[in-house]
């Protein structure tokens, strides 16, 4: 086994697994097959725990004191000031098991949430090689979707152009910002990010676990998967979805605090799933007509977006929430905007148009042949290694 050792940081891996997360463990099981691969974390769940370890990743545990999880919502805004005021501390002083001094011999650091830890981490670039893969835009936004109410910002609140101040000077010192897009680094210019000697896009690779065979469709329907969330824009596609599209379903697969608001639409076609994963997703991806990804933010890198294109299933979303993958008329249906009426036409081209439906399905196979997981771990490893050259 080579000597190299990588040590994976993140703020949660509890379930549900977001994108970051989920990509993280494959990342690490996927190395821990010739690296010495660990994982660090505050907090992880038994099943995620236990997959880790019996793939040859070494899983370590180091709580912070945080008044609750960097994945959950503040059970009142004190606690949330609280939160906040921690972490802007932790742009300069990183909690204790995340301290320079508390890695051994890593010859890489790479970091994917630093929300609830602390950027600090970043910094700590002396002799050794720290990445960060920017999943989202915390380093710029505690939200971590640089809109508001839907809408893009140009100009964030004093208190945030502050936090973010702090962040992106320790973002300074990292060997590597990894962002998967052209457009989520040209959005963080925008919000203040300046120095750009360390900057590199690389587009994350993915690969998709064996179906099932779960039979999901009574009839054809359209599928959503994610956190059930006002920013996932799941109540504009409700709406969008109205009294239902003739011959279709509408599958919802995930939870959230909009759960109650999904289950009550059953009569209108629409069924509510709760999370699903593994072979289960697999199955209900492939045998979907499309995926719709309604956000009202500037999504990154949505990993479910490259299991359709994987898979050769279309997706309709919409200007604002397109990441690199939908290309409108090619791989997706592209709405101009997130209003109801755009969304509902835009589902409509896709459910209604099967010559259009079929070229799309097309279009999106040949981008999910480009997303190889190996070909991503090759391109990763280049940038390791170079980097290691530099430390």
């Amino acid at each position: 086994m080579s000597q190299r050792k990588i040590t994976h940081v993140t703020s949660s891996l509890t379930e549900p697994l977001g994108g970051a997360e989920a990509y993280c463990v494959r990342l690490a099981i996927r190395q821990a097959a010739e690296y010495s691969v660990a994982v660090r974390t505050p907090m992880i769940d038994r099943a995620t725990h236990d997959r880790l370890l019996n793939a040859g990743v070494r899983v370590e545990v180091v709580p912070v004191r945080r008044p609750y999880p960097a994945d959950g919502h503040g059970p009142n805004a004190l606690a949330k000031v609280l939160f906040h005021v921690l972490d802007t501390l932790g742009a300069i002083v990183s909690p204790r098991g995340y301290r320079s001094a508390d890695f051994g011999g890593e010859d890489v650091i790479h970091v994917h949430r630093f929300q609830g830890i602390g950027s600090s981490i970043l910094a700590q670039a002396a002799g050794r090689v720290v990445v960060h893969t920017v999943h989202d835009f915390a380093l710029v936004d505690t939200r971590g979707t640089a809109t508001r109410a839907g809408l893009l910002v140009t100009r964030l609140p004093f208190h945030q152009r502050a936090r973010a101040r702090l962040n992106l000077r320790a973002a300074r010192h990292a060997t590597r910002l990894l962002f998967p897009s052209a457009r989520t680094l040209q959005r963080h210019r925008d919000l203040g990010l300046r120095d750009e000697a360390n900057v590199e896009i690389l587009a994350l690779g993915w690969e998709v676990d064996d179906s099932d065979g779960t039979d999901w469709g009574r009839r054809p329907y359209v599928a959503f998967l994610g956190k059930l969330t006002g920013e996932k824009g799941l109540e504009r596609l409700l709406s969008a979805w109205g009294s239902g599209i003739d011959g279709y379903d509408l599958l919802i697969a995930g939870e959230g605090p909009l759960s109650d608001v999904a289950s009550k639409r059953g009569r209108d076609g629409v069924r509510l799933l709760g999370w699903v994963n593994g072979g289960e997703k697999t199955a209900l991806i492939a045998s979907a007509t499309a995926v719709v990804v309604p956000s009202l933010w500037p999504e990154n890198f949505p990993l479910v977006v490259a299991e359709s294109m994987i898979l050769g299933v279309p997706v309709v979303t919409n200007l604002l929430a397109a990441g690199p993958l939908p290309v409108d008329g090619f791989s997706a249906v592209v709405a101009s905007d997130t209003g109801v009426e755009a969304l509902r036409d835009a589902l409509k081209v896709v459910l209604l148009e099967p010559d259009v439906r079929d070229r799309l399905a097309e279009g999106a196979r040949s981008i999910g042949r480009t997303l190889t997981m190996d070909a991503h771990l090759r391109q990763l490893d280049a940038i390791y290694s170079a980097s290691q050259g530099r430390a």
